[in-house]
């Protein structure tokens, strides 16, 4: 939590304890591979959503 007192590491609605286990030991995934906002965002093209490698629904 000392860490964290300027909220640079997590903000509020995020998995705090999973940031701090994998911090430092993870690597960013380019944005093609993951797609979000299915079930809410109705904007997104369905090439997108096929050529995507991981498709997460956060919704309806």
């Amino acid at each position: 939590m000392k860490q964290n007192e300027d909220r640079t590491l997590w903000k509020l609605g995020t998995l705090p304890l999973g940031l701090l286990a994998f911090y430092g030991l993870t690597e960013p995934l380019d944005r093609r591979w993951h797609v979000q906002g299915l079930g809410f965002d109705p904007n997104i093209d369905s090439r997108l959503i096929e050529s995507a490698a991981i498709i997460h629904s956060m919704g309806n």
